[in-house]
């Protein structure tokens, strides 16, 4: 009976969290100080669309900052149903890459390569196989044959927020890639890594570029490197 009323007690504070920043502050404190018994209540309030979005979706949120598997299943479901609100759908997604479970990676890479579908929600998913690091950088590395650059381009990109010296080796192989927007984002990428993890290499890459043959994407390049004062 107990358990019983901790778990109601539960389902109504996560309830609360469509209330102010300086409330919803407290909640999470609370919330963090249960994280053993909120996985269950926190699934409730997400599934249940008579809540208030705001809660459904920080309900996501804090599933996904606790990284409890038994979360996986309803994340999925949610960032599935087409028929669910977008930015609920948004929430899970993210929460999937939180959660740092490899099963949604398959779910994660089709969203990239169906944008007018999922549309907003790439960047969802794009946001989640970023912040599932090192897992996603095999997958994503497939996606840089994709027919589509745009797709191309998106994998670039969160392989360069992911960095390691294994994407600093893809990132050179996509120096010759036809489409001059997908080398732009090469040579974001690179700067990206030279700026926030001091890659050397990024920037000795990042310096041949200014061979490229598009006068766009040389003048990307210039910008980046007289940015981040690299002598070329």
């Amino acid at each position: 009976m107990g358990q019983k009323k901790k778990f109601n007690n539960l389902h109504e504070l996560i309830c609360k969290l469509n209330t102010t920043n300086t409330q919803t502050i407290h909640l999470y404190r609370r919330l963090i100080k249960e994280k053993s018994a909120m996985v269950k209540p926190l699934i409730h309030v997400l599934c249940d669309r008579k809540n208030p979005k705001i809660a459904r979706c920080r309900a996501a949120y804090m599933l996904g900052k606790i990284r409890d598997a038994r979360a996986y299943r309803t994340l999925l479901k949610i960032a599935q149903d087409h028929n669910e609100d977008e930015d609920v759908r948004f929430d899970a997604i993210v929460a999937l890459g939180d959660l740092r479970d490899v099963r949604a990676i398959p779910f994660l890479v089709r969203c990239l390569q169906e944008q007018e579908l999922y549309l907003g929600l790439t960047q969802a998913a794009a946001m989640a196989l970023k912040n599932m690091g090192s897992l996603s950088i095999q997958p994503l590395a497939g996606l840089l044959n994709h027919t589509n650059p745009e797709v191309r381009a998106v994998a670039i990109r969160i392989l360069g927020g992911i960095g390691g010296r294994h994407v600093i080796r893809l990132l050179k192989d996509m120096l010759e890639d036809k489409d001059e927007e997908v080398r732009i984002a090469v040579a974001e990428a690179l700067a990206q890594l030279f700026e926030e993890r001091r890659y050397r290499h990024a920037a000795d890459i990042l310096k041949l570029m200014v061979a490229d043959p598009s006068q766009r994407v040389r003048r990307v390049v210039k910008y980046w490197l007289k940015e981040l004062r690299i002598e070329s």
